[in-house]
């Protein structure tokens, strides 16, 4: 009821707000992407490029492998032997030096 009294005033019975939901931009983002379908062609280039992009990354690792066994080849080489190899080489010669009777 209003102060002139000549209209009355609708109250919902339930509140609308709590038919209200608060979605985050991902979520958003995800339904309004989940919603869209995709012909067999768009689906086959999407499969395409995953496969590429998987590939591209395998065959970075595979090249920052070789490059970890080469710096890991080069790293032996240039490694002083230790006193259990030194003392193995020279047994190994001493051994060698001795005729088999």
């Amino acid at each position: 009821i209003t102060k002139d009294l000549i209209r009355k005033i609708k109250v919902p019975a339930r509140d609308p707000s709590e038919l209200s939901i608060v979605l985050t931009s991902a979520e958003y983002s995800r339904i309004k992407g989940a919603a869209k379908v995709l012909t067999p062609e768009e689906k086959a280039a999407r499969a395409r490029a995953q496969k590429a992009m998987k590939e591209e990354a395998q065959a970075a690792s595979q090249d920052r492998k070789n490059y970890m066994t080469e710096m890991e080849a080069q790293r032996l080489k240039r490694e002083k032997p230790s006193d259990l190899e030194k003392k193995e080489k020279s047994t190994d010669c001493d051994s060698a030096l001795i005729p088999l009777l």
